[in-house]
């Protein structure tokens, strides 16, 4: 919710706002029997932050870019 009311608050300065679940990484957390390396995460975050456009902001998407429900 705080994202997509971030995102009503940014549109007239044109900044997107979205929530991102970036998948299940080998960290501290997601432990080492997840199937994505950090590296491999991360390059899929910046593909997805470059492919969003004005019609994103104020989603919850996965890594893949699609929404998920809220």
């Amino acid at each position: 919710m705080a994202s997509m009311c971030l995102s009503e608050d940014l549109k007239e300065h044109q900044i997107l706002s979205v929530a991102v679940h970036p998948g299940w990484v080998q960290t501290d957390m997601g432990g080492e029997e997840a199937p994505m390396s950090v590296t491999d995460s991360v390059s899929n975050l910046m593909k997805l932050f470059a492919s969003l456009s004005e019609c994103d902001t104020g989603k919850f998407l996965d890594l893949e870019g699609r929404e998920l429900p809220w």
